[in-house]
């Protein structure tokens, strides 16, 4: 696959393909197998197919492609459910995307690219990314899609829900007329854009220049998706701040209590990267399980409760199983209750002997509390006690202990 890709050379990205616009024609939605042996073979007939892909994140750890578009030189737009069809099915459009002879045309095209290693095992030969494009041009021009539709083709599109659009449910069915046309209309223009940036590269750049792009592009389509990094601590501390200058009440005290705010630190970064090893132990995304907010509240009032009552109301939408919820306050529990380190030492922040008692009263308040929880007798692998109807009253997993 890497020498189909690094076969590519400019003559094969900078070709000019002549093109239809017909803004009012309504798109054909490819739902079944067969309609998608026939989408296939119409898109592998033309030199060049604008893509889009929109994808779902909010309710699994990795996420994954819902629909993807395709325009046509004709002005045919054709819109793929990859929801309702079989993976292997989608498959079948490896013949596609690695045919060197077709140019695919995307915009932004870096985590489009990922998203089809991950979920179909497809790499894209033949790349020309129309932001990079427009960037080596004229980097400090307004760059973005409608911007460029604009500048270029002189036709003001109304791109003012994009945020709201990117940020709906693309997983469920059937979708909204306004996703429909949101999704039409971001690769509506793309072989137009294409056309016209081909031209002008051609005119003012040189052969070097090109190749470098063409380099940019091999690149691009030679990365492999690579799973979420857990959070770096930098980042953790972003979302402290954030949500500690949020409560005003918190934010306050710990200007004058500055060992509270340690300690709460110190907390809110364990079960932060708790909560990553969570998500991916049950395929939830990160807010899924909890987000920075409910943490902070969860640390600061000690009050599991909230935190069943918001999983609960996930659980109410669908976004997760009534079941999880016991395992997943349970994990944050066991680790947000593990006991110091025995060499723990007061924050060096303690200015006066007052403060200093009083963390040393809080920690061993804190000693108590575990010692009435800790296990003290075996406890059985597995154990559940079941109401006369069948249903779970409560259980134990070693595991969890």
């Amino acid at each position: 696959m890497s020498n189909k890709i690094k076969d590519i050379k400019p003559k094969d990205v900078f070709v000019s393909v002549p093109s239809n616009l017909n803004p009012t024609q309504k798109p054909c939605i490819i739902t079944t197998q067969d309609d998608l042996t026939k989408l296939i073979n119409k898109i592998s007939e033309p030199k060049a197919v604008g893509i889009d892909i929109e994808h779902w994140d909010k309710d699994t750890y990795l996420g994954y492609i819902c629909l993807l578009q395709f325009i046509l030189p004709s002005g045919d737009v054709y819109l793929v459910d990859t929801l309702a069809l079989e993976i292997d099915s989608l498959k079948m459009m490896k013949s596609f995307f690695e045919n060197p002879n077709i140019i695919k045309i995307l915009y932004g095209s870096d985590s489009d690219l990922m998203w089809l290693q991950k979920d179909f095992g497809i790499f894209v030969v033949n790349l020309f990314d129309i932001k990079i494009a427009a960037d080596m041009v004229d980097k400090k021009k307004d760059n973005s899609l409608a911007g460029l539709i604009k500048r270029r083709l002189g036709i003001e599109v109304d791109f003012s829900n994009k945020h709201a659009m990117q940020q709906s449910n693309w997983s469920q069915r059937p979708l909204t007329n306004e996703q429909i046309e949101y999704a039409i209309q971001d690769c509506r223009y793309l072989i137009q854009l294409h056309a016209n940036l081909s031209q002008e590269l051609l005119q003012k750049f040189t052969g070097d220049d090109l190749r470098s792009f063409n380099a940019v592009m091999q690149e691009r389509c030679l990365k492999t998706h690579k799973a979420p990094h857990p959070l770096s601590e930098e980042r953790i501390k972003l979302e402290f701040d954030k949500v500690v200058k949020e409560d005003q009440k918190f934010h306050s005290q710990s200007r004058t209590e500055s060992h509270q705010s340690t300690q709460v630190w110190g907390c809110f970064n364990s079960l932060m990267k708790a909560r990553d090893i969570i998500a991916k132990k049950y395929n939830f995304n990160r807010d899924v399980v909890l987000g920075a907010s409910p943490i902070f509240q969860l640390i600061i009032d000690t009050d599991t409760k909230k935190v069943e009552l918001a999983l609960g109301e996930l659980a109410k939408e669908g976004m997760i199983e009534q079941a999880q919820i016991g395992h997943i306050v349970q994990d944050l529990i066991a680790i947000k209750l593990k006991p110091l380190p025995a060499n723990q030492e007061i924050p060096k922040q303690f200015v006066s002997d007052k403060q200093k008692k009083k963390y040393e009263e809080k920690m061993a308040r804190r000693e108590k509390m575990l010692e009435k929880i800790v296990r003290q007798k075996p406890v059985y692998e597995n154990c559940t006690l079941l109401t006369p109807d069948g249903q779970i009253l409560s259980y134990i997993s070693l595991s969890f202990v």
